[in-house]
């Protein structure tokens, strides 16, 4: 099976558990990484069907996936080579925020060539409930409209819309999905369904947005495709064998640095396996850190990712006070 290697970020990031106070800010943590989005990717957007994981990352621009940028109408992405990343906003007066998960662009290998370098637009949303109270499908139509006129700063007479490239919203459905739809995707297209006469359309012309819903919902159904196995393992990580089904894709054995050895609940699963893995190769990992140096190099790197204060101190399960002192002691010493 098609494997790649993963990170030490991408190990971080798996801290965390089924019941974690901000499961949204973790879920977009493990999203904001190329490993993860290769995989999700390689299973949802057609473009990359054929292509290795590795290959697939390869094509996703690191940099497009920022923590904030603000894209308004009317005044929009005047920079194309910057896409808005986690936690985007596209923002108008008197018009409500509207704020995306994990945005950003990645090469799309059928357009571009060796002159010429064509984007896909991507956003992931993890949805904790399928049922929010409206329709999931009329929100991705209204995210993937936003996608579009977003690269377009704003037109006149002379603007050039070939230039619109096309964009995917893929939602991941986790929580009140119907039993009889769970470990389900759907895909929906803007497609040329009818001509009065037989005629030869370019695909490429009209085929700028695509929706993917993927329900999750049943995460012991092991038999199931790929895509439902990998989002199991990472959205639900404390059923068992979520480490297993994860080294089927992703190999971590590679990537052990000290940076790893504090991690708990599923990162840690993958820094102990990984240390045991290093042994056999003759490599001896020192791990004789106290419980109180874990839990100061985990509360720095939740505050380095962006995480408020407020939110580490319930995951970390010590007072906000607590929190600020360890991150003022920490940057002293930097």
């Amino acid at each position: 099976m098609d494997k790649i290697i993963g990170s030490t970020a991408a190990a971080s990031s798996l801290q965390v558990t089924e019941k974690a106070p901000h499961l949204d800010e973790a879920s977009k943590e493990i999203l904001a990484n190329k490993e993860f989005l290769a995989i999700i990717l390689k299973y949802t957007v057609s473009e990359y069907a054929d292509m290795s994981f590795q290959e697939i990352a390869d094509c996703i621009e690191g940099e497009s996936i920022c923590k904030t940028t603000e894209v308004a109408p009317g005044r929009t992405n005047s920079n194309r080579n910057r896409i808005a990343g986690v936690n985007a906003e596209f923002a108008i007066l008197e018009e409500m925020m509207s704020r995306f998960d994990v945005l950003f662009k990645a090469v799309n290998p059928k357009l571009s060539n060796g002159e010429v370098t064509c984007y896909l637009h991507i956003d992931i949303e993890t949805q904790n409930d399928y049922r929010p109270g409206y329709p999931i499908e009329k929100r991705g139509i209204y995210y993937l409209s936003r996608m579009i006129s977003s690269q377009i700063v704003a037109p006149t007479a002379d603007t050039n819309y070939d230039e619109l490239e096309k964009s995917y919203n893929i939602f991941i459905c986790r929580n009140r999905v119907p039993k009889e739809i769970q470990n389900t995707m759907s895909i929906f297209e803007l497609s040329n369904t009818c001509n009065s006469q037989e005629m030869v359309l370019r695909k490429e012309d009209h085929d700028l947005m695509t929706m993917v819903i993927i329900r999750l919902g049943n995460p012991k159904e092991d038999s199931v495709g790929d895509i439902f196995r990998i989002l199991n393992a990472l959205f639900y990580p404390r059923i068992e064998r979520s480490y297993e089904i994860l080294k089927d894709y992703v190999d971590f054995s590679k990537t052990l640095t000290q940076e790893v050895k504090n991690m708990s609940g599923l990162g840690e699963s993958v820094f102990w396996e990984g240390v045991e893995e290093g042994k056999e190769r003759g490599i001896e990992q020192g791990i004789e850190q106290g419980r109180e140096k874990e839990k100061e190099e985990m509360v720095m790197s939740m505050h380095q990712n962006g995480i408020p204060i407020k939110d580490i101190a319930k995951i970390a399960r010590i007072t906000d006070e607590k929190v600020e002192e360890i991150i003022n002691s920490q940057e002293v010493l930097v």
